[in-house]
């Protein structure tokens, strides 16, 4: 049996030397009227935490989410995800939240 659902993912480029505190990322609405219901982070080896802690605006509602990016004493990931709280059928806004004007080492944030 074959799957036939497609999903749509979408990604923004972060200046991975510097995303400033207060830089927010848009997400217009899926174009295949799906749900957004996913959010990706790619980071290199130059982030400096283990998580990465990012706010997400859309409609009139606010959520946090706190991805792993590292296990305290284990290997990097150049990729992780995380499910968004509710499906998210318009456009969105992103931005990190962390206690730094400039984060480094965040490459894209994506959204499907």
């Amino acid at each position: 049996m074959a799957c036939t659902q497609r999903h749509t993912a979408i990604y923004h480029d972060v200046d991975a030397e510097a995303w400033e505190l207060g830089r927010e990322l848009t997400f217009e609405a899926p174009v295949d009227s799906q749900a957004w219901t996913t959010l990706h982070v790619r980071s290199s080896a130059a982030y400096p935490y283990t998580t990465l802690a990012l706010e997400l605006r859309y409609d009139t509602l606010c959520d946090t989410l706190v991805l792993p990016i590292a296990a305290p004493l284990g290997p990097r990931l150049q990729h992780s995800s995380a499910p968004l709280l509710r499906p998210i059928n318009g456009p969105i806004r992103v931005r990190h939240i962390m206690a730094t004007e400039l984060l480094s080492g965040i490459t894209n944030i994506g959204i499907e």
